[in-house]
C-alpha cells in the first residue's frame, strides 16, 4: 500500500477479543512478550435475573484491567479519551503516527468495510491506526480480530464511526511477568471460584429455555451477538492456555497436565460454540431441544474439567 504506516507485524493470534487483538499488536510493536495480556481472561459468568433475553444474561468477566498490565509489564501508558470530536482525533492521530506511536481506535463496526459488520452490523469494535495517507484520505488498520491483511480506512467512515481512542506512550522499562506469576494465577483462582458451577447451571438454563431460543427473531444482530460469547469463552481458554505455556517455558513451574485439561475444555467449548450456531438458524422446538440437551452435556463436562485445573493450579501456587 501506498502512504506512510509504522512497522507494526500484524498478529495472527486469535485473542479473545477486539481489543486484546490490539493490545497484543501494541505490545509486540513496542517489542515485549504479549503472552501476560491473557493473565485475565479465564472465566465464565451469567445473571439469569439481567434480562428475560437469555443471550442478555451472559457476561465476560476480565478480572485484570489490561491497560495496567500495558504500564505495569510494557511500560506503556495508555490515554483514553472519550470526549474528543472525531475531527480533533483525526489530527492527534496523526501526530501520534508521526511519532512513531499507534493509535487503538473504537469505531463503530458498521463503519469498518474490512468486517462482516459494514453496514450490517452495528456494534463497537477495536482496531489499530498504524499510519495514514492523507492524498487518499484513509489510515491504515492493523485489525487482526477480523482481518491478517492490512486494511484502509477512509477519513469519512472514521468521522461517521468514531467514538473514542486509546493512544501510547512509552513511560519506562517493563516488568518481566515470571516475577508474579503466583500472584497472577492466584487472582484468576480467586474470580473463578464460583466459575465452574455456573457453567454448569447455564447450561440447564440453556435447556430450560429451548422453546425461547426457537421462538426468538434472530435478526442478524441477536445471532451474532448470542454466538459471539461463545467463541469468547473458546478463545479464552485458548489464551489462557498460553499464558501458562509461557510461565512453564520461563520459570520452574510445570502446568503441561492443567494445559492438556484446558485443551480439552477449550474444544469441548468450540463444540458449544457450533452448535449454538446452528440453534440460532433453526426454529423447531424439537431440533432446538436436541441441540440445547447437547449444549448442557458439554457444558457439565466442561465444568467438571475446569473445576479440576482449579484445585490442581490451587495446589501449585498455594503449596
Amino acid at each position: 500500500m501506498e502512504g506512510k504506516y509504522l512497522d507494526v507485524k500484524i498478529n495472527n493470534q486469535q485473542a479473545l477479543n477486539c481489543l486484546a487483538s490490539v493490545f497484543i499488536n501494541v505490545a509486540e510493536y513496542y517489542g515485549t512478550d504479549y503472552q501476560g495480556i491473557y493473565k485475565g481472561v479465564w472465566g465464565f459468568d451469567y445473571d439469569v435475573q439481567s434480562s428475560n433475553l437469555i443471550f442478555h444474561s451472559m457476561k465476560v468477566p476480565l478480572y485484570v484491567d489490561t491497560r495496567e498490565i500495558l504500564t505495569k509489564e510494557h511500560g506503556l501508558e495508555t490515554i483514553v479519551e472519550y470526549d474528543r470530536m472525531a475531527e480533533e482525533a483525526i489530527e492527534i492521530i496523526r501526530k501520534d503516527l508521526k511519532e512513531g506511536n499507534p493509535v487503538c481506535v473504537c469505531l463503530n463496526a458498521c463503519n469498518c468495510k474490512w468486517t462482516i459488520a459494514y453496514r450490517r452490523l452495528r456494534f463497537m469494535h477495536n482496531c489499530l491506526i498504524i499510519g495514514d495517507d492523507t492524498e487518499k484520505e484513509v489510515f491504515y488498520i492493523s485489525d487482526p480480530f477480523f482481518n491478517t491483511e492490512l486494511a484502509e480506512l477512509p477519513y469519512n467512515e472514521f468521522l461517521e464511526g468514531y467514538y473514542y481512542d486509546h493512544r501510547f506512550k512509552k513511560k519506562g522499562e517493563p516488568q518481566d511477568i515470571n516475577y508474579h506469576w503466583k500472584e497472577d494465577i492466584r487472582a484468576a483462582l480467586i474470580n473463578n471460584k464460583e466459575s465452574f458451577d455456573k457453567i454448569k447451571q447455564f447450561g440447564g438454563f440453556v435447556l430450560d429455555s429451548y422453546k425461547e431460543l426457537a421462538d426468538l427473531d434472530w435478526k442478524l444482530y441477536k445471532a451474532y451477538e448470542f454466538t459471539y460469547f461463545f467463541r469468547v469463552y473458546y478463545y479464552s481458554r485458548y489464551n489462557y492456555i498460553e499464558f501458562l505455556q509461557y510461565i512453564t517455558e520461563n520459570t520452574e513451574a510445570d502446568f503441561y497436565q492443567e494445559m492438556r485439561l484446558l485443551q480439552t475444555s477449550k474444544e469441548y467449548w468450540g463444540y458449544v460454540w457450533r452448535i449454538i450456531q446452528k440453534i440460532v438458524n433453526i426454529s423447531s422446538y424439537k431440533k432446538t431441544e436436541s441441540y440445547a440437551k447437547e449444549v448442557n452435556q458439554y457444558l457439565s463436562k466442561i465444568s467438571k474439567i475446569e473445576s479440576e485445573v482449579w484445585e490442581k493450579l490451587s495446589d501449585k501456587v498455594n503449596n
